[in-house]
């Protein structure tokens, strides 16, 4: 057996474990509950997680154990005086959050004679009235840390806590001397000493106070605390009812560095004038480095004349972090703001109610040495704002001259007034992170030319969430230091494919966000400058392709389209991935697009299978045949097998072709090309016809309307018939994917549908016009509508094209006839009038 085996079974003994695993477990009292796990094991460490496992009674230990958490169970009371009997190796014991209701604290830790850290919080233990805590304490000599905390019964959330001088009339839970030792002590203020005499000097350094459960102190005096003389951190959490924090209380810790108030929500009606009174309190606390004073407004005072005269914070000169998150804190006035230390570097004021103007100009401009401002979520206001006029980038004018800020860091989010960027005197060298996010009052929803220029070291910025939809030319000349850049969310695709143009001088950019911007469109070169590239989203989009030449971005490791409108990529894309993953591995999210699964693409779907990139979920996606069903790509290598056999002529084919060419004469070759359509449509039209019984020609017809569109113009034209004309208006289409006969040829499908439709309609885009299916449609449909006798054509056009782009038929048809333009604003009124103007063709004679 080896020395770890040995170790182990040790360390197990009388439990029956003999294998060195560190998942091996403790059998406990409590046959029913889940097992304790050993989450740390070396010769001289041996951890015992018992957490969450429904235990009611505290496991059996081997004496080797030297850390034991037992907290959220349900242990109610610990009757067995020696249950920590040759435990002398345990340092750290943790029973917090059962609901403890009895300790037989005569010498319960007396064998723990090594255990330095204690935490027994939020527990019952207030009910056990002969709770003695130096008693309980007794034999814990290198105790070190000490949290003894309370929690209420549910039953009990809504009494009103007392005054502790009320409800006792002496010490609580008897004397607690034996605390002086400790260095770290967590209390709940019903433990804490009454005696202001005290002979016996506490060691203390680090004090947090819970003040309320039991009963609440509303008062804090010097004379409270005359035994703690070296106390360098306090925390007063849920601090309830304090009234007053007395001058002396707080100057009177001659080594104090941190005090931290935390509520939540004060119900008292001083609770605002707390925070004065502090600030007034710390005023001679020299070697103050941070001041928190969190979440105690009572929702009644919001607006002060003066920023709750943080001036008397002045003279600090040790301070370095002032936080005042949660309070309800908005401006007043034009003076409102106030100078703070020239030590101060970091200033937290989330969840208040400040508006960007007022930071810009109430903090910034006289607190030039903040490195850090964290203002986010500025829409904690109770009161209703009344509206005032909006603050203009030339405010200010009577001074031009450069502002220059320390500022590092900045967090302004959720504003609830318009965003203020400052303007072009104010200079920020040192400011490298900024988060602007979720802010919708953006000025003119733009980004100015002077952002950068005043903020050129930027390396993170955030304006996400922001409704933007413009970027002026110059905003970003001057960021060629940023390496994060997130600006999805927004309404970029308003500038169309120009937004790369304003992108072009980023060429440290490593992560760029422009998802979910309705961008349609991608410039070739838009990456050609960012070499330092590394992930890229453009995912929630409309791209129906992917047209940005990656060749210089080597480093690029990550790429998300998904959920866009992507049918393939191009051989250049395809050429350019495969040579960046030879000297790195990257991923590519194509998940959620209108992949096509067609003769056209057979050559990307076997890239797909065979490439070195990794392609995100590959099996999930869906793609489209020619016939309009779909599959998941879960079985790759057999669609490109079954793709590679349809595409490619085999021999036979091939070789009777060519002996049919071989006797076929030159001038009954040019006349077959010439008037192909026509032939085609008649011999499909004559087999059409003979299948039929001989009937009236009005009832011949299946469908009220053939829609001819191209692949890419889909979601106009077969989503939107399908809603607009079929389900609203109860007219049949005839729409390819939906109703050709599967097997039969396309061309046959094609003569057969539009023959048998009283109407058709084209839906003409350049995508309609590069289509060679969409061509031979036409030419049926124009030589139905010559053969019929019949106005059957009506055009839409879905975009702008010239006429000289147009084929002779389709000209002749817009030229003569009146044709219909797909509404551009795309409001519920004009779609409608366009729907009824549909249907008014397809429905007369």
């Amino acid at each position: 057996m080896s020395s770890s085996t040995l170790f182990l079974v040790i360390v197990f003994g009388g439990l029956a474990y003999s294998k060195p695993s560190v998942k091996n477990t403790f059998s406990t009292s409590n046959h029913a509950a889940s097992p304790c796990k050993l989450t740390n094991s070396t010769e001289y460490n041996v951890e015992v997680d018992c957490t969450d496992r429904n235990l009611t009674d505290i496991p059996i230990l081997s004496m080797f154990a030297t850390s034991l958490n037992i907290s959220n169970n349900n242990i109610e009371s610990i009757t067995d005086g020696k249950v920590f009997r040759n435990l002398s190796s345990l340092h750290t014991l943790d029973l917090s959050d059962n609901p403890l209701e009895l300790l037989p604290y005569n010498n319960i830790f007396k064998e723990l004679t090594n255990l330095s850290k204690l935490y027994i919080r939020n527990t019952y233990l207030y009910k056990q009235k002969d709770l003695v805590l130096d008693l309980l304490l007794h034999g814990l000599n290198n105790l070190k840390h000490l949290s003894f905390t309370f929690k209420l019964e549910p039953s009990n959330l809504k009494t009103t806590p007392k005054l502790c001088s009320h409800k006792f009339n002496s010490q609580p839970f008897g004397k607690i001397d034996r605390l002086h030792s400790i260095e770290s002590l967590e209390i709940d203020s019903a433990l804490l000493k009454f005696e202001t005499n005290a002979s016996l000097t506490y060691q203390t350094r680090s004090l947090r106070v819970i003040n309320g459960f039991v009963c609440y102190y509303n008062t804090f005096l010097k004379e409270q605390f005359i035994y703690m003389p070296f106390i360098e951190k306090i925390f007063l959490e849920s601090p309830f009812f304090i009234d007053i924090i007395s001058d002396d209380f707080i100057s009177a810790q001659n080594f104090l560095t941190e005090l931290v108030i935390d509520g939540p929500d004060l119900t008292s009606t001083n609770a605002v004038d707390l925070i004065q009174n502090v600030t007034t309190s710390v005023s001679r606390s020299y070697n103050l480095t941070s001041l928190m004073l969190n979440d105690i407004y009572n929702h009644k005072k919001l607006e002060v004349k003066r920023f709750y005269s943080i001036y008397n914070l002045v003279s600090l000169t040790s301070l370095e972090m002032l936080g005042l998150v949660g309070n309800g804190l908005c401006f007043k006035g034009k003076n409102s703001g106030d100078r703070f230390p020239q030590s101060l570097k970091t200033l937290v004021i989330q969840e208040n109610c400040m508006t960007s103007y007022g930071i810009n100009h109430h903090i910034l401009e006289v607190n030039f040495q903040l490195e850090t401002i964290d203002a986010s979520s500025q829409n904690n206001c109770v009161l209703k704002k009344k509206k005032k006029r909006k603050h203009q980038f030339h405010a200010h004018k009577f001074n031009e001259t450069d502002r220059v800020y320390s500022l590092q860091k900045l967090i302004l989010t959720r504003s609830i007034d318009e965003l203020n960027f400052g303007n072009q005197h104010d200079y920020f060298p040192n400011l490298t992170y900024l988060d602007l996010s979720l802010n919708n009052k953006v000025p003119n929803n733009t980004i100015p030319n002077f952002f950068c220029s005043r903020r050129h070291n930027l390396r993170f910025l955030n304006m996400s969430n922001s409704h933007i939809t413009k970027i002026e030319k110059l905003a970003f000349v001057n960021c060629s230091n940023l390496e994060v850049l997130d600006l999805s969310f927004n309404l970029l695709g308003c500038i169309d494919c120009h937004i790369c143009d304003k992108l072009v001088n980023l060429v440290s950019l490593k992560a760029l966000n422009l998802s979910s911007n309705h961008i349609k469109c991608s410039n070739l070169h838009m990456l050609n400058s960012m070499i330092k590239i590394e992930r890229i989203d453009m995912s929630n989009n409309v791209l129906q392709s992917w047209d940005i030449s990656i060749q210089n971005a080597r480093s690029l490791n990550h790429i998300n389209l998904s959920r866009n409108r992507i049918q393939t990529l191009s051989k250049g894309n395809m050429e350019e991935l495969d040579t960046i993953a030879k000297s790195n591995s990257v991923e590519i999210d194509l998940s959620e697009n209108t992949l096509l699964c067609t003769c056209e693409t057979k050559d990307f779907l076997q890239w797909m299978f065979i490439t070195r990139v990794s392609i995100i979920r590959r099996d999930e996606y869906l793609c489209t045949f020619s016939n309009g069903s779909v599959t998941s790509l879960n079985n790759l290598e057999f669609i490109v097998k079954s793709l590679k056999s349809q595409c490619v002529p085999s021999k036979t084919a091939l070789i009777i072709g060519m002996n049919v060419l071989s006797v076929c004469l030159l001038t009954s070759m040019v006349l077959v090309f010439k008037f192909r359509w026509r032939i085609q449509h008649w011999y499909y039209k004559r087999r059409f016809i003979l299948t039929l019984n001989y009937v009236e020609m009005v009832q011949m017809f299946t469908y009220d309307v053939f829609i001819s569109y191209s692949a890419d113009d889909f979601e106009i034209a077969r989503n939107e018939t399908m809603e607009e004309l079929e389900s609203r208006r109860g007219i049949k289409a005839c729409i390819h994917e939906r109703d050709f006969q599967p097997g039969e040829y396309i061309a046959e499908n094609i003569s057969r549908a539009i023959h048998s439709s009283k109407k058709i309609i084209l839906f003409i885009s350049k995508n309609f016009l590069g289509s060679e299916w969409c061509a031979y449609e036409l030419d049926i449909a124009l030589m139905e509508e010559m053969h019929s006798g019949r106005r059957v054509i009506m055009a839409i056009m879905v975009e702008d094209v010239p006429n000289t782009k147009l084929p002779s038929g389709l000209r002749h048809i817009v030229d003569t006839y009146t044709y219909l333009e797909y509404p551009k604003n795309r409001t519920e009124y004009d779609i409608n009038v366009f729907w009824n103007k549909c249907a008014e063709f397809i429905q007369e004679n």
